[in-house]
Parts: structure tokens; C-alpha cells; sequence
């Protein structure tokens, strides 16, 4: 009887131990995929770029599994031009589609590679000028609407950046402050602008989030270069709290909760 009960505890626990593998390895498969399907969409992804796009000098990066896709993906880049990069997906055995138009013809990447370029050199004059090594700035010309602002018929591949591609360029700029104040954002906004200015960067919006510690944050958007050359940008910033500046900016102040 003994022998019979241990014999039936290893049935259940070999059967358990499969169901654990058989459930991890589902997940696998569902979040990076597998070996075996990831070599054949490595194959598939190469035919179709060196059939349909051979005239481009183009290599396959490293094919991984997107999850939020559901399928494999790999990057197609030129070895000669810096904005024809563009994915190809592969899914249920076949090739899904390629993002060629969406990426390359249509500016897409070079928009992007222009926006980080502004980006860099935004992010080098605020902190050689203002100092706060630790940032991040960025550079945007989208609208409300989410479209870019850049003449799309003044964009082509590979071109060199130019400030005055950018039809209305916004700066955003995010700090850790141990003191975060109105007083000491606006202090830093107007200093960022007098050194903006003084370089030849002219934004048409200033945003700045800043961040104390893991106590609050204030995010300050949509102040105007007349906000900040008024002289009133402290009373300004303190009206925006509760909507009243009439500028359209924003002031919003969170406190984290433990």
C-alpha cells in the first residue's frame, strides 16, 4: 500500500511538473517566442527585403519577438543612408507587412532624426548656460493634433539639420530640483529662454517638469516667450494654477501620496 502511494505521488507530482513547464513555456512563447519559429522568420524576413527591396543596400538586424505585435520583427537599415531604417514583420508563418512607406517615404525618420538632432543641442546650451547636468531636453514640432509642424515638402532623405525646417519648435525640459518652487521654475525658465535666444533657438512654447525627490512634482506647460519677457512669469505661473493666467499655460502641482 505504501509503494502504491508513493508511486501515486510521483505520477501527480511528474504530472505537475510538466503542467509548470508546458505553462512556462506557453508564456515563453507568448512574450519572446521561440528559437525554431524566430530562425524561420529570420529566413522569410531576408527573402522579402532581397526581393522587394534589393536596389537599397539593406541589412537585417537581430529578428525579435514584439508581444504587443504578436509577431517577429527585424530592421531593415541601409548601409548608406541614415533615415532608411523600417521594420518587417512576420506572423502565422508569413510576412505581414513592412513599415517602408509609413517610416521612409513619408519623412518619418528623418522628421525624428531632425527633432533629436534639435534635441541635442537644446539639451547642450541649457546645460552649459544654466547648468543642471542631469536633464532631459527635448525638442518638438508636433501641433495639438499630434502632426509634425515641418514642411514634409521641405524634408528628404539624409538631410543635413537646419533650425529653420522647424516651423514652430517647442522645448520641454524635465529636472530633479531639491527645491521646486514657482520662484525657482520661473527663475530657470527665464534663463533658459535669455540663453536660447542668445544662441539662435527660438521656441514658441516652454514646458518644464521638475521633479522633488520622490515628494512632488510640478508641471509647468505652454509658456510663451511673451509670458517670459513680461517680467510676470512668477504671477503668471501661480494664476495657471487655477486657470486664470490667460495665456493658456498649465501649472500642475502633485503631491506623491506613501
Amino acid at each position: 500500500m505504501k509503494n502504491k502511494n508513493k508511486l501515486t505521488f510521483k505520477i501527480l507530482a511528474g504530472i505537475a511538473a510538466l503542467t509548470l513547464i508546458s505553462f512556462v513555456l506557453l508564456i515563453t512563447n507568448a512574450t519572446v517566442g521561440n528559437p525554431i519559429s524566430q530562425r524561420m522568420a529570420g529566413i522569410a524576413i531576408k527573402e522579402y527585403v532581397d526581393k522587394n527591396y534589393s536596389s537599397l543596400d539593406l541589412e537585417i538586424g537581430k529578428v525579435n519577438y514584439d508581444f504587443k505585435e504578436t509577431a517577429y520583427v527585424g530592421m531593415a537599415k541601409s548601409n548608406t543612408s541614415i533615415d532608411t531604417k523600417f521594420g518587417v514583420f512576420y506572423k502565422n508563418g508569413k510576412i505581414q507587412r513592412d513599415d517602408y512607406t509609413s517610416h521612409v517615404l513619408s519623412m518619418f525618420n528623418t522628421s525624428l532624426r531632425l527633432e533629436d538632432e534639435y534635441s541635442a543641442i537644446a539639451k547642450s546650451i541649457f546645460t552649459k548656460e544654466i547648468g543642471y547636468a542631469d536633464n532631459t531636453t527635448m525638442v518638438s514640432s508636433k501641433s495639438e493634433s499630434g502632426k509634425s509642424e515641418e514642411s514634409m515638402d521641405a524634408l528628404t532623405l539624409d538631410m543635413k539639420f537646419d533650425k529653420k525646417l522647424f516651423a514652430d519648435p517647442q522645448v520641454i525640459i524635465r529636472l530633479n530640483l531639491e527645491d521646486n518652487s514657482l520662484d525657482i521654475i520661473s527663475q530657470i525658465i527665464t534663463l533658459a529662454h535669455k540663453a536660447y535666444v542668445s544662441k539662435n533657438c527660438i521656441f514658441s512654447r516652454y514646458s518644464l517638469y521638475a521633479q522633488n525627490g520622490d515628494r512632488y512634482y510640478v508641471d509647468v506647460t505652454g509658456v510663451t516667450p511673451a509670458d517670459i519677457e513680461s517680467g510676470n512669469l512668477r504671477n503668471l505661473l501661480e494664476k495657471a494654477k487655477t486657470n486664470r493666467s490667460g495665456t493658456g499655460m498649465s501649472v500642475l502641482i502633485v503631491e506623491k501620496t506613501k
